[in-house]
């Protein structure tokens, strides 16, 4: 982990979504998307979000960026409540914040080159024109290892990797501090992940970067991530440095996602790994007390209850060992 000041403080953060139920709409319901999430980010420092598809990870890390608005909590960026900012402070911050999207091709305008699709943050934030502008975006194409020739061309004639690595550029442009990336490494092969990968970790190196990782794939957090944390249904369950929590899960939920690794030396053992059954509630309607209790192996009555609180369970390194568990 990396020791320093915080660059981002979120406490208590909740996302809701409202939604219209009956004939003429008029009962409504909540998805509870994200309930309650409270971690820091220190300058340079890499957190990993991870859990199972629905979990709120990617709404999360949305609402940060104010480009979803949250229902309550707040969220400071270097000592501001940006939940609070204006929309023409808003504006401004977002030279700091960016986000790299999951799908590299949806995120990019096909009908603009990507000399055009890098040129918009400079043009937007008036930072340079004209040949200025254009050495600019050159020196971005060649930070992502992408040749000048890209300039020119559109988005359909790259492949999936350069595309992302495009995107990369296009959220590097006005030299950020924060940056989300919401799974971006998931939608490409296996190969070209650990590019992406070693391509992130070089950036962040050079240019001081913060970043905010969602991933499902533990392989992938762990490799990245200085910390991580550990989402189900809307909570953060866990949170801890990336080398204790991979040695030493404390919270059920994430001892079943560590077990669902692939090992095989397993199959020589004939050791049976732990699998969860059931499948994820509702966030419409969650379980009271502990969220995880549905499915967790050891489960009592205290469990449907109390909601348990986030203890500090030890320290290593300077790093706290946060689980929300009655049990851990």
């Amino acid at each position: 982990m990396k020791s320093g000041e915080s660059l981002l403080v979120v406490n208590n953060l909740t996302k809701h979504f409202p939604v219209s139920q009956g004939l003429l709409g008029r009962s409504r319901a909540v998805v509870q998307a994200v309930n309650g999430v409270s971690f820091e980010l220190k300058k340079g420092e890499t957190l990993g979000l991870v859990g199972e598809s629905g979990c709120g990870k990617s709404t999360l890390g949305r609402t940060i960026l104010r480009l979803i608005e949250p229902t309550s909590g707040s969220v400071f960026f270097r000592n501001e409540d940006i939940a609070k900012a204006s929309p023409a402070r808003m504006r401004a911050l977002r030279r700091e914040m960016q986000i790299v999207f999951q799908d590299p091709f949806s995120s990019l305008n096909p009908r603009m080159s990507i000399g055009e699709i890098l040129a918009e943050p400079f043009l937007i934030h008036r930072e340079a024109r004209g040949e200025a502008l254009r050495v600019k975006v050159l020196e971005l194409l060649s930070h992502v290892g992408l040749a000048q020739q890209s300039y020119d061309r559109y988005p359909h004639e790259f492949s999936g990797g350069q595309r992302q690595r495009i995107g990369i550029a296009r959220a590097l442009a006005l030299r950020p501090q924060l940056i989300v990336l919401d799974e971006p490494v998931s939608a490409l092969d296996v190969s070209i992940q650990s590019q992406i990968l070693n391509l992130l970790c070089d950036l962040r190196d050079q240019f001081a970067l913060s970043y905010v990782f969602i991933a499902h794939d533990l392989a992938v957090i762990e490799h990245i991530s200085d910390r991580v944390g550990v989402m189900y249904l809307g909570h953060m369950v866990e949170l801890a440095a990336a080398d204790d929590l991979y040695a030493k899960p404390l919270h059920p939920y994430t001892k079943a996602l560590l077990a669902a690794i692939p090992q095989p030396e397993l199959q020589k053992t004939g050791k049976v790994r732990a699998i969860l059954s059931g499948d994820v509630p509702s966030p419409v309607n969650p379980p009271s007390g502990c969220v995880f209790r549905t499915r967790c192996p050891i489960a009592t009555d205290l469990c449907s209850r109390d909601k348990p609180i986030v203890r500090e369970m030890s320290q290593s390194m300077g790093t706290s060992h946060l689980v929300a568990c009655h049990y851990a």
